[in-house]
């Protein structure tokens, strides 16, 4: 039963790319030290809250794509985490209106995750610091304290320690995203194992890439080796991409995504890039997202 004293509250959860990202080595701890450039873009899922009167946590799912609702859902954790952790005594229904595709490498269960903390964290009024939610939020997933504040980032270690850019610090070509949005998903789980088992070095390579200087990305995913190989279709539709114009065009993280960046996208540009793609797969127009942008646009008017 919903509470008749409080009003729903409704926020948006952003999507992300990857601008970059190097593997390093095999860490000690077991997970595998990277180099990424975190960016948000306007693709999103909109998620809402409403107290309940019963002492649950109630989650609803919308949308094309069948995901779990219960504890093995991000979402559900993630409140769960916050209830038993800080003794709280109420109960909230949150419905998810779900847009961003799974297993695409977009970050969409990690941005839920961390729109669930800032939102629980205000309407529980736990108080909690954005350091005391970062940290939170490392424990749920590697880069769920990027979504806390979006923008630009670079993050290393396994990913989740983040240094913020400010907006405009990376030189990034400005323009249109189109994503193309396979008819598959891939497991980050497997794409990390897999690039573990056979392309990855025992020790760290600490002098592959350790810092960026001056803005420049140069837009590279070394995932691209291994996706290539297993799904060649991704490296098809990379060079669709680039033939038809693209700026630039990579997977996003471990896939199964790749997003093109577009001086100008045209109707007449993209109906011919839909025409060639393969049956079920789709496409996804989206822009890049600053920090400033981000931090307005998270809370729904």
């Amino acid at each position: 039963m919903v509470d008749g004293g409080m009003v729903e509250k409704v926020f948006r959860a952003f999507a992300k790319v990857n601008l970059f990202l190097k593997i390093l080595g095999e860490r000690s701890d077991g997970y595998t030290e990277i180099r990424t450039i975190f960016q948000t873009i306007s693709l999103h899922d909109t998620l809402s809250f409403v107290p309940i009167l019963e002492n649950d946590i109630k989650l609803e799912i919308c949308g094309e794509v069948k995901i779990p609702v219960g504890k093995e859902n991000l979402i559900y954790k993630t409140a769960f985490l916050l209830k038993e952790r800080f003794s709280v005594n109420r109960g909230i229904k949150i419905k998810l209106e779900k847009r961003i595709p799974t297993g695409a490498g977009l970050g969409g269960g990690s941005s839920n995750s961390a729109i669930t903390l800032l939102a629980l964290n205000d309407l529980w009024g736990l108080n909690l610091s954005m350091e005391e939610l970062c940290e939170i939020g490392s424990e749920l997933g590697s880069d769920v304290p990027f979504f806390l504040r979006g923008g630009s980032a670079f993050g290393f270690g396994r990913g989740n320690e983040l240094i913020f850019f400010p907006d405009g610090y990376f030189k990034i070509p400005q323009g249109e995203l189109l994503l193309v949005v396979p008819d598959f998903k891939i497991s980050t789980s497997w794409a990390y194992e897999t690039y573990r088992r056979f392309l990855l070095t025992k020790e760290v390579d600490k002098n592959k890439i350790t810092c960026l200087y001056g803005g420049e990305i140069f837009f590279e995913n070394d995932f691209e080796k291994l996706l290539f190989k297993e799904y060649p279709v991704l490296l098809k539709l990379k060079n669709l991409l680039l033939n038809y114009g693209a700026k630039v065009c990579i997977i996003s993280g471990s896939g199964s995504v790749l997003f093109g960046v577009f001086h100008h996208l045209d109707s007449d540009t993209k109906e011919l890039i839909v025409a060639e793609l393969p049956a079920k797969f789709r496409v996804l127009e989206a822009k890049f997202l600053s920090a400033k942008e981000y931090g307005n646009l998270i809370y729904k008017t």
